[in-house]
């Protein structure tokens, strides 16, 4: 389709083998990136937010 760049939005070889393996199965150039932070601007509202994360 001429894509020349596709981002696979990571991996992670403990958490999935085999759909780590399929992704560099395309031989393509493995970038890192920094980790992603959140940035806290009404703590009560982050903690409820933390919450329903743990829940769901």
């Amino acid at each position: 389709m001429g894509a020349k760049e596709i981002d696979f939005w990571g991996i992670d070889e403990k958490k999935w083998p085999g759909l780590t393996a399929f992704k560099r199965g395309f031989n393509g150039q493995e970038i890192e990136y920094p980790q992603g932070r959140d940035i806290i601007f009404q703590k009560r509202w982050y903690l409820i937010y933390q919450f329903l994360r743990k829940v769901r």
